[in-house]
């Protein structure tokens, strides 16, 4: 006799309390980091052939948009709920540069979670690849930081990110109690 297996439940993100998931949608895991890797496209470079400093900002977004995903939750599902993610403040620190078609690790980590605020770190890679004379010496970046999981990677740039809550009329509001929970511990 075959058991009946249970369907996989959600929390609401106004309530916190469960709800039916979709299939397909990942269980809220305890993970707090996200690896996600990218490949440098031809348009995010500049005239020089580096990737210009303004797509750090935009891998940054896509790996905390994945981090939330990793946990059963989509921006989108948080606008439908009236909770708008803003970015309040953003830093990057360039260490050294990426090419055209360079594959890259972006992380992402939840440094902290207030009532109202999440701060994010980010890091991201560059694959090292031997014989490459521009990749090959690091030019200055700091491999001391790269876990050992990593290896092979050199960190090209470091940044970090508040993120407020806010409702409809762009007026201060606290975070999603499903948020809250999940991240309680990183306060």
């Amino acid at each position: 006799m075959q058991k009946r297996q249970k369907k996989a439940l959600a929390p609401s993100l106004r309530t916190g309390r469960p709800v039916k998931r979709k299939p397909g949608r990942p269980a809220t895991a305890g993970r707090d980091v996200i690896r996600l890797p990218v490949r440098v496209r031809y348009p995010e470079t500049d005239p020089m052939g580096y990737l210009h400093h303004s797509v750090h900002l935009v891998y940054f977004e896509m790996a905390r948009t994945e981090l939330l995903r990793r946990h059963g939750i989509s921006y989108a599902d948080l606008e439908k709920e009236g909770f708008l993610l803003a970015v309040a403040k953003a830093d990057v620190e360039y260490l050294a540069p990426a090419y055209y078609d360079d594959l890259l690790l972006v992380e992402a980590r939840l440094k902290s979670a207030g009532f109202v605020r999440l701060v994010h770190e980010y890091k991201i890679w560059r694959k090292f690849e031997r014989g490459d004379h521009k990749k090959s010496k690091g030019e200055g970046a700091r491999t001391d930081e790269v876990p050992s999981k990593a290896k092979g990677w050199v960190l090209i740039a470091r940044g970090k990110s508040t993120l407020a809550c806010l409702d409809r009329e762009g007026r201060l509001q606290r975070l999603p109690e499903i948020i809250t929970r999940l991240f309680k511990k990183k306060k």
